[in-house]
């Protein structure tokens, strides 16, 4: 039967469905944080949520730059509070640039060795 292959997460369809999802969640980021200006309280733990799932969703696929600017927005708007301002700002700037130069994902229909 020979050896499996191994677990690709770029060949996933998960990645596919990791990069669509990015794309709209840097859309939902980008229309909120537009003013400039610190959003709400409410908004913010939104904004905490979204950077929390591409931090968790980057560190699945291994996208170590992206799971850090992510990493440290979430910490900004979920713990320290602090909902807008020139460091928000840069670190999204980042953030969309990471996003913009993923990896393509690979050929292959991986499938996760436990599915």
């Amino acid at each position: 039967m020979g050896e499996p292959r191994p677990f690709d997460p770029l060949a996933s369809g998960a990645y596919l469905v990791f990069r669509s999802e990015l794309a709209s969640q840097i859309e939902t980021i980008e229309r909120e944080l537009a003013s400039g200006e610190p959003v709400s309280p409410e908004v913010g733990a939104k904004l905490g949520a979204i950077f929390h799932t591409v931090k968790g969703g980057g560190g699945f696929f291994g996208l170590t730059e992206l799971v850090g600017v992510a990493d440290r927005l979430e910490r900004l708007f979920l713990e320290e509070c602090r909902y807008g301002g020139e460091e928000v700002q840069a670190l999204f700037r980042r953030l969309c640039e990471h996003a913009k130069t993923l990896p393509e994902p690979t050929r292959g229909d991986a499938r996760c060795p436990i599915s």
